[in-house]
């Protein structure tokens, strides 16, 4: 048979340009019915018609841009929550009251093939809000040594950097670093006391004490809590995070007797630079103006000091684009957008509420 430049086209054969064109409508029609399906518009019709009229088509054939689409509608959940949050805190913070008007992230996606996972967990780490449990200092990856902890982690080490949206609960009475810890003076404290002598103290005396101290445990705490964030930014060269949601619902001493809001301390947002910090918990105008202030002198000391040392090394430029809002001021909480106006879960306040 010689050459020809005319090729013969049986039943089994297309032209180069009519199944190109025919491939581009299948993939044409495939992010149809995903931009349907993520819009909440699809028919049982039209899932028989799917269903009847379904050719095989590798997931791994759609372009980059329609797996995105697909990861997006089963992961991008708006707001993400743990497993085995304490009850507690559950039911007494502002940032549970709409947990059942968000649905849960589909993870299992996640465990399909490692290729999924790679392209997958990207887009689910750096789209949603994670609302860390308290302690979550204490967990993997935070921390290295082994705890009753960090037998699960919050995140993988290495998606850590994709993360780029956090919500924090500022609750000092249930962040103690160490659980053996007193949260007072006890008899060994007592003892070693400089210039206090229990038994020549009066009882307002002895609370004025105990408080200081404890005030000063709270701070400690802060300060390892601002530590740990900063491991964050140091975890990879390339981290951004852009949101932080501090929750002040529950900032009380360990008494409850006042808010110590200086006992958590803000030098992190030098490193991290988020672009928006919300606050959502307080009780006052006075209380935010409180917050504001010690966020600005904590910014300010802390480039003073690295300037002493020179080695001031802190994005001003970055920094100057942090805006930091309280609920109220903001028109529209950004992460409304995915939360039903029904209930997407069951949330059981008299158990251990499950992701």
């Amino acid at each position: 048979m010689g050459s020809s430049a005319t090729k013969v086209s049986g039943p089994e054969q297309r032209p180069a340009e009519q199944e190109q064109r025919v491939k581009t409508d299948e993939t044409q029609a495939i992010a149809d019915q995903i931009a349907s399906v993520s819009q909440g518009r699809l028919k049982s019709t039209d899932v028989e018609d799917m269903q009847d009229n379904a050719a095989p088509f590798r997931f791994f054939d759609l372009p980059a841009e329609l797996r995105c689409l697909v990861y997006d509608e089963l992961l991008v959940v708006g707001k993400v929550y743990y497993k085995d949050t304490g009850y507690l805190e559950a039911q007494n913070t502002v940032r549970f009251e709409d947990k059942k008007y968000f649905r849960e992230p589909y993870l299992a996606i996640l465990r399909t093939c490692k290729t999924v996972h790679a392209e997958a967990e990207k887009v689910y780490l750096s789209k949603n809000l994670f609302v860390l449990p308290l302690r979550w200092q204490l967990y993997s990856p935070f921390v290295c040594c082994e705890n009753k902890l960090n037998s699960r982690s919050l995140f993988s080490r290495r998606g850590l950097s994709y993360v780029r949206n956090l919500s924090i609960a500022v609750d000092s009475a249930k962040t103690l670093d160490n659980e053996n810890e007193s949260m007072s003076y006890d008899a060994y404290g007592w003892r070693n006391a400089d210039h206090h002598d229990y038994d020549t103290m009066t009882q307002t005396q002895r609370f004025e004490v105990t408080h200081n101290k404890m005030i000063a445990e709270m701070y400690g705490d802060g300060i390892a809590t601002s530590c740990e964030l900063l491991k964050l930014q140091r975890s990879s060269s390339n981290l951004s995070v852009q949101y932080v949601e501090m929750d002040w619902t529950n900032a009380y001493c360990r008494f409850g007797c006042c808010r110590p809001l200086r006992a958590f301390p803000y030098t992190w947002i030098c490193y991290l630079t988020p672009t928006v910090i919300y606050n959502i918990g307080t009780r006052s105008l006075h209380e935010e103006e409180a917050i504001e202030q010690c966020i600005c002198y904590n910014l300010e000391a802390e480039a003073e000091e690295l300037d002493e040392w020179g080695c001031n090394d802190i994005d001003q430029s970055a920094l100057d684009k942090c805006v930091i809002f309280f609920v109220g001021s903001q028109p529209v909480d950004y992460w409304n957008q995915w939360k039903y106006e029904t209930e997407q879960r069951k949330v059981d306040f008299q158990h251990s509420p499950r992701h």
